[in-house]
């Protein structure tokens, strides 16, 4: 992450600067968008105010200059020349990355200025255009003082004098959800990243001291869902580098908790989509979509399935704390009553460390899940579609609801062996026959019972395409042979070939158990995703 931060040259002059500064006239003008060459470039999110910087205050300015290349031609810029003026005062700075700018792009630099009330700036960007020329773009931007002092009109604090702001961009319509901002081919190449977040990381991109993390964003259109208030965009754009730089990978998705109060109030969650576009004239060839997902009335309601719980025979063993508890019941709640009788009589264990890591397991043998420590971070979160705890709980349910099939038959094979072990006996006791004789009419029955009973339990299918397969001494799971014409499998075909999250791509039986959970907590993400997938769920899984 970086900042470019700006601090007056004779700093330990401050407290005379800031005296000079206070009493200057306005600034003779105000440019906050303009066109240097191929470039289009908007000074946004300009938040002036006053900061304490060693134990002094004095006046700050924070803005991001968003560069969008309108010619079709690939810059890469390897450096940043700063230098700001105000109040008969200079300062500069340097900073040295690689930031590239595909056709049609937009680079996001976020500034600081510490000392200065209405700054001058001339931003100079050095690099090589696609043919290795060099290139050196000089960008003055002019700030307006905010609030606006008399004299100075809103029109041109926020215009510019020399172009037009950047305000639309080819490609994706601007709008509220992923299904209104990309192609259905563009969703379907989407994964979800199910990382899990305390929320409590992210407040340092909206703090107003020094602090404050930011983050440079390049090579990328960026698009805020209307309903983000503007002044929480620059933090959402300094999250938005962070996250492309880590965990946001290209196609992906990812929704995390944000709880500030300042710059403006928000408690929810915040999707952020990371997506390669399909082919537009005149467009850049990726998009960061950020997007509000759900609000505070949208938290979960804990308890709501202690009723369900205690009615459907389900076991708590010991272990579970009373946080645990009520994410598992959280869980619970948001599955329609009438699913249930699936899953009767389903055991909840819990358990430290998993050999392979998991976080949670399912055994259809026993009927039972154990979840483990790795499903229950040390942090809490109140929203139900950034609680990666609840997705964890969802999944594993995901594989009892898909093994019912298989359950269901091993268990009547159960019930037909322990029926041909009683009827031998019954036959043993009536006829007083010795214990290797049997008549042969009744032994043809039971034989015939146990084989049908084995023929139905390989016929059994899971719902992602499994089936028991019978060896010398047990019975296995393993893919069925006419897998392909599993209704699952099927209609995730139509949705394409790439599974919904990373995890899922381990078999089937995981992507069932994956989209299952996604279905439980955010079922309006599946349908945007994998409508397909989501109508096969909706058909299966009635609410």
């Amino acid at each position: 992450m970086v900042r470019f931060s700006i601090e007056q040259s004779l700093f330990a002059a401050l407290s005379l600067a800031l005296i000079v500064v206070a009493g200057c006239a306005r600034p003779l003008y105000v440019q906050t968008a303009g066109t240097v060459g191929p470039l289009r470039w908007e000074a946004v999110d300009l938040e002036p105010g006053r900061r304490t910087v060693d134990g002094k205050e004095v006046d700050v300015y924070d803005f991001t200059l968003v560069v969008h290349e309108t010619r079709g031609v690939r810059m890469t810029f390897t450096n940043v020349w700063s230098t700001v003026y105000g109040g008969g005062w200079m300062g500069g700075g340097q900073h040295s990355e690689k930031l590239e700018v595909p056709p049609f792009c937009e680079l996001h630099l976020p500034f600081s200025s510490n000392g200065f009330k209405a700054p001058l700036w001339y931003v100079t960007l050095r690099g090589n255009d696609e043919e290795d020329r060099p290139v050196e773009l000089k960008i003055p931007v002019a700030l307006p003082p905010l609030p606006l002092q008399p004299g100075i009109s809103a029109e041109s604090a926020k215009g510019s004098v020399s172009g037009p702001a950047i305000t639309e961009h080819a490609g994706p319509a601007q709008g509220a959800s992923l299904s209104q901002s990309l192609t259905v081919s563009e969703r379907g190449r989407l994964q979800v990243v199910d990382d899990a977040f305390n929320p409590s990381v992210f407040s340092p991109f909206f703090a107003s001291d020094e602090t404050r993390k930011v983050a440079s964003l390049s090579g990328v259109t960026v698009i805020f869902d209307p309903a983000i208030p503007a002044a929480l965009h620059r933090g959402l754009r300094n999250m938005a580098g962070g996250l492309v730089s880590g965990s946001l990978r290209l196609n992906s998705t990812l929704t995390v908790p944000l709880e500030v109060a300042e710059p403006a109030a928000i408690s929810g969650t915040i999707r952020f989509t990371y997506v390669a576009l399909d082919p537009r004239p005149q467009a850049c060839a990726r998009m960061v979509l950020i997007e509000t997902t759900n609000s505070v009335s949208e938290a979960l309601q804990s308890w709501t399935g202690v009723a369900m719980f205690q009615q459907h025979g389900f076991h708590l063993t010991p272990g579970w704390t009373e946080r645990e508890q009520r994410a598992l019941y959280a869980v619970l709640g948001r599955i329609p009553e009438h699913w249930l009788s699936q899953i009767e009589g389903l055991t909840f264990k819990r358990d430290s460390i998993h050999p392979g890591n998991l976080a949670g397991e399912y055994r259809s043998d026993t009927h039972t899940i154990t979840m483990y420590d790795t499903a229950f971070p040390a942090f809490d979160v109140r929203f139900g579609a950034a609680n990666r705890t609840i997705a964890a709980i969802a999944h594993e349910l995901g594989h009892a609801f898909d093994a019912f099939a298989l359950r269901q038959a091993a268990e009547r094979y159960q019930t037909s062996l322990a029926k041909f072990a009683q009827g031998l006996d019954g036959y043993k006791q009536a006829s007083n026959s010795k214990p290797s004789r049997i008549a042969p009419a009744a032994e043809k029955l039971l034989e015939t019972q146990r084989i049908t009973a084995i023929r139905n339990m390989e016929a059994a299918r899971s719902l992602s395409g499994y089936r028991w397969y019978r060896t010398p001494v047990k019975f296995d799971v393993v893919e069925a042979e006419d897998a392909g014409a599993n209704g699952f499998r099927r209609v995730a075909g139509l949705d394409g070939s790439i599974p919904i999250t990373k995890y899922a791509e381990k078999s089937w039986s995981e992507y069932f158990a994956e989209c299952f959970s996604l279905y439980v907590i955010d079922a309006e993400l599946l349908e945007s995703l994998r409508p397909n997938i989501y109508a096969y769920f909706a058909k299966q899984f009635p609410r």
